[in-house]
């Protein structure tokens, strides 16, 4: 009788937490995580700061340095950027935006996309601007470029951007005016490389570097999203020209929404291999609305090295599937997965839990 109720004392504690230790575990396995996001919150990986996207918000808040001879001109427009103008042997002009609070030591990464009318450098500094903070950008060309930095000496008593917000840019201006087109300034929690699809343009061949294939009917960027519909057989849109080092960038988050029911798939390769199934997820069928889809590599063996090419599959027109319409907001490789995994110290204190509930089990036997 002893016996027999340490068996079933022995069963149900040790069995029980195994069971559920290995229930828990199974989602640590690779996953494609799918959540809605329809606001920045505290505990977003990436906040926009501005990406004057139209007349709202992202083009109020603004001032600029006093002085004739060093006020930057501000062209607000609705072409999902903004210009500002330098004047010849401006001295030290510069722009201070407000925006939402945010930490430079949780957010401490920041990604600007921007170009100038020729070779030019600017600078960056987070609330308040002090010389030890300031985060050189370095120079761009006559082609949008996204830059991404660190901040720099985060720890700064000066800077007050949790409570805040806020920033200051300053172009490096010279002898001759400049022309600045400004696409956004963005702060993640790490590392990021990331594809916004911001800047409004009429169908071309390249978005960004991501190139439409044969198999669809239209295809722009408008309204913050690249926008189209699918018209051909296996319908998808590649990158070739990427360099994404797979021991630092560990996952892929893409914004998008397509008609109900159509099926997606996320390819990747290295500049020596082609696309195929084992270098591919799935996640469930769009639905229509937008969902962001969090991609894990962290145990696909095949992501490994620098990672050259991906590729984004959105259905597969046939009599039964026709033209299927779709907007993909961004498309970001990211160092740190927004929706953590259940920990080993989760696990371990669950484990602790069954096992204390045991003991007390084990007092009543």
């Amino acid at each position: 009788m002893v016996m027999g109720r340490f068996f079933q004392f022995f069963f149900k504690r040790y069995f029980a937490t195994a069971a559920v230790m290995m229930l828990l575990g199974s989602f640590q396995v690779h996953a494609i995580v799918t959540y809605t996001v329809d606001a920045a919150g505290p505990n977003d990986m990436t906040i926009v700061l501005k990406d004057f996207n139209g007349t709202g918000p992202d083009h109020t808040g603004l001032s600029a340095n006093a002085g004739a001879d060093n006020l930057p001109v501000y062209e607000g427009n609705e072409k999902g950027y903004a210009s500002y103008s330098t004047k010849a042997n401006a001295s030290d002009p510069r722009v201070t935006f407000a925006s939402q609070p945010y930490d430079v030591n949780q957010y401490n990464y920041v990604r600007v996309r921007l170009k100038a009318s020729a070779t030019a450098s600017s600078e960056m500094w987070p609330d308040t601007p002090t010389g030890p903070t300031t985060l050189p950008l370095g120079s761009v060309g006559t082609a949008f470029t996204e830059i991404q930095k660190a901040w720099v000496n985060p720890t700064n008593a000066s800077i007050k951007t949790a409570t805040d917000g806020g920033f200051r840019w300053d172009p490096i201006a010279g002898a001759n005016p400049l022309v600045f087109d400004l696409d956004y300034f963005i702060v993640d929690r790490g590392r990021v490389i990331g594809f916004e699809f911001d800047t409004i343009s009429a169908m071309s061949g390249s978005y960004q570097g991501w190139q439409p294939n044969a198999g669809f009917n239209t295809h722009l960027v408008t309204n913050s999203a690249l926008t189209g519909t699918t018209g051909g057989n296996d319908p998808y849109i590649q990158n070739t020209s990427l360099s994404v080092d797979a021991s630092i960038y560990k996952y892929a988050e893409i914004r998008l929404k397509a008609d109900a029911g159509t099926d997606l798939q996320f390819f990747w390769a290295n500049s020596s291999s082609t696309f195929s199934e084992d270098k591919s997820l799935r996640p469930t069928d769009a639905d229509g609305e937008w969902h962001t889809y969090m991609l894990d590599f962290t145990d696909e063996s095949t992501w490994s090295g620098t990672i050259n090419r991906f590729r984004v599959d959105i259905g597969n027109n046939t009599p039964a599937n026709p033209a299927t319409a779709f907007e993909i907001d961004y498309i970001r490789f990211r160092e740190f997965g927004a929706v953590p995994e259940p920990s080993r110290m989760f696990l371990g204190a669950l484990a602790g839990m069954m096992m204390l509930l045991g003991r007390r089990r084990k007092g009543m036997l």
